[in-house]
């Protein structure tokens, strides 16, 4: 492979290293999750694990920014404001 004056220099190791440091897709998907809602990361992930439910406007912001049904998202959930307009 020629290297051209374009080409940065950088080990093997430092290039591991930065790569490590990337967010995965999850977490990148938990940080939008929790900007969008206005929430914390560990919020986000206690929705996922099933230990909290997320109040019914954020499930809606939820579904909105993804263009889901809000009902498919926490499926065994029973929303005190169903009859809200959604």
């Amino acid at each position: 492979m020629t290297t051209t004056s374009s080409t940065r220099k950088i080990s093997f190791r430092d290039l591991y290293i930065e790569h490590r440091e990337k967010p995965t897709p999850v977490q990148t998907f938990v940080n939008e999750v929790a900007r969008i809602t206005d929430s914390s990361p560990n919020t986000v992930r206690a929705w996922r694990n099933g230990t909290q439910v997320p109040e019914r406007i954020k499930q809606r912001q939820i579904a909105e920014h993804f263009g889901v049904d809000i009902e498919s998202l926490f499926p065994n959930v029973k929303n005190a404001d169903n009859d809200e307009n959604d």
